[in-house]
């Protein structure tokens, strides 16, 4: 089933969620000009068509000790789906991993991982990269200073 057509309110509603999702019904329908039943339906109905997909806390690396963010760039030594899967899969259950992004060019897989130190990336990068059979090469790159990081997409009416 296609999802509706988004209205300029819907992506009102939706952008104010994205950079804010404890703001209040109240203060949500105030300012998109609707009345509080009106915006409960309508973000009910964006959840029920998956515009959106969960609402989180963003916790704070730094606070938490995750100093180091590392990013890397993984090539497989054979793409057949069945070695995919089951290296995604067992990249999916690492807690340091918090983004895999399946990737064309000269490596297949790009990985971002939020480490408590290169103590705690080196024993993830033997566990699942060296030590991993499927794995052709890799190369990490470390980020020196965050310039930007949000989830916040582009709307547009």
């Amino acid at each position: 089933m296609k999802p509706p057509a988004l209205d300029s309110i819907d992506l009102k509603i939706l952008d104010a969620l994205q950079r804010d999702a404890s703001v209040k019904l109240k203060k949500l329908a105030g300012n998109c000009h609707i009345s509080e039943a009106t915006c409960s339906r309508r973000v009910a109905a964006l959840k029920k068509h998956g515009f959106i997909q969960k609402q989180v806390a963003v916790l704070s690396r730094a606070r938490l000790g995750l100093n180091l963010t590392v990013f890397v760039l993984v090539s497989m030594e054979h793409e057949q789906s069945a070695v995919l899967k089951r290296f995604e899969d067992k990249l999916k259950k690492a807690p340091m991993v918090v983004g895999i992004s399946f990737i064309s060019g000269q490596y297949d897989y790009l990985l971002q991982l939020a480490a408590r130190d290169m103590e705690a990336y080196s024993a993830f990068a033997e566990e699942y990269l060296t030590d991993e059979p499927c794995v052709k090469k890799f190369t990490s790159l470390f980020e020196m200073k965050s310039l930007l990081s949000h989830q916040v997409l582009p709307l547009q009416a």
